[in-house]
């Protein structure tokens, strides 16, 4: 059984057919590919499986362990198709920039959170391709999740990926998610389709400025409660905080997991704003963030924060 699914899977099967072995010129592919992944490819891949055997001691261990080997077979052999991760097929713009987000959902699951209903309703904005999304309903089947993706190019992924998957009690808005409705300016990469990047802040990603929808992400909120807001805007977290503060929707809000973007702009620093804010909204929180003392002070730095309710 075991080789059967060894053939039929396209990655591997790619990795290990005979024109992988050998290149044009008639020398040895494998090898080259060997030596490449036992310095770069190899320490990114146990470093990867390193946290997931710290983290997972169920069932599921084997099966990440071997979604983790195809990701990076993928990324060895340069692997351009879709993806199966979690069984769901997974269609991207940049392999580099997937592989990232994988990383940070899957393999150190960083939007793990202990809802308190087996059918919660998550808010993810700033979905980009909708690798969280998916990740949240393999986690919670019964979950209602509602995306928010501002570029166009990106949300046409997004939208593919959850049609593809069939995923019910999804809703996806092609906007940006701001502290006023109208339009904002919205920076994208040129060369960097679907980057993690983008935002509405100059200077975050070098490319074209394109005008996008903006909303008050508390419009969309309406009365019911709220389990999870993934925040993820590259910049424009402390509005949409704001919004939701001044509307009085945050009191909707059981649990926060925002990347904040420290010095994304250059500006001074105005985090204690941000976590003052969340503060008076009645929430608890722990921060996370990799930090080496030799770089610059002012460089960007995204620092994870984990807010909830004492009583959540």
């Amino acid at each position: 059984m075991a080789n059967q699914a060894l053939a039929k899977d396209p990655v591997i099967s790619r990795a290990l057919s005979p024109g992988a072995l050998h290149e044009a010129d008639g020398s040895p592919a494998l090898s080259r590919f060997l030596r490449a992944a036992s310095v770069g490819g190899a320490f990114l891949f146990l470093r990867d499986l390193a946290v997931i055997l710290s983290g997972r001691a169920d069932r599921s261990l084997p099966i990440a362990v071997w979604e983790l080997c195809r990701i990076h077979t993928a990324r060895q052999i340069r692997w351009r198709g879709p993806l199966r991760v979690g069984g769901m097929k997974v269609h991207y713009l940049s392999f580099k920039t997937f592989l990232y987000a994988y990383r940070e959902i899957f393999v150190r699951v960083a939007y793990f959170f202990r809802p308190t209903r087996p059918n919660p309703r998550i808010l993810d904005c700033g979905a980009n391709i909708g690798l969280a999304t998916i990740f949240f309903k393999m986690r919670w089947p019964q979950s209602t999740v509602t995306c928010f993706e501002p570029d166009p190019r990106t949300f046409a992924t997004l939208s593919l990926n959850l049609e593809d998957n069939r995923l019910q009690g999804v809703q996806a808005f092609n906007v940006a998610l701001w502290n006023s409705d109208g339009e904002v300016g919205f920076y994208v990469p040129r060369d960097s389709a679907g980057s993690l990047l983008m935002s509405t802040v100059p200077g975050r990603a070098d490319g074209e400025k394109i005008r996008v929808p903006a909303r008050r992400l508390s419009s969309f909120l309406g009365d019911e409660r709220v389990d999870l807001l993934k925040l993820d805007v590259e910049g424009a977290e402390q509005g949409v905080l704001e919004d939701l503060f001044t509307s009085g929707k945050i009191d909707l809000v059981d649990a926060i997991i925002a990347e904040y973007h420290h010095h994304i702009d250059g500006r001074r620093p105005r985090l204690s704003k941000f976590l003052l804010t969340l503060e008076r909204s009645g929430f608890d929180y722990q921060l996370h963030s990799l930090w080496r003392p030799s770089r610059p002070g002012g460089v960007t730095r995204d620092i994870m924060i984990y807010a909830i309710r004492p009583s959540a």
